[in-house]
């Protein structure tokens, strides 16, 4: 068996108490306002991505349609 002891230097001494400055569900709910931060703007801009895409795939389409009915026009005026 053991025995501590423990002595103060002086007689009186101040009674401190600790405690956490964050709580546990304090801590996830700043975690998870984060991660959907970071996970909205990571959707928005793939969203953005996707329709810059779409965007100048419709525009391709279009130009190479233009292209191709000048050249069968200028086919048919020859």
């Amino acid at each position: 068996m053991s025995v501590i002891r423990i002595y103060y230097r002086r007689p009186r001494f101040v009674a401190m108490e600790r405690s956490e400055l964050v709580g546990l569900s304090q801590f996830l709910a700043d975690v998870g306002g984060t991660l959907g931060l970071f996970l909205g703007f990571s959707f928005l801009t793939l969203a953005e991505i996707f329709y810059f895409f779409s965007i100048k795939l419709c525009c391709t389409f279009q130009r190479q349609e233009s292209k191709k009915s000048e050249n069968s026009s200028n086919i048919d005026d020859v």
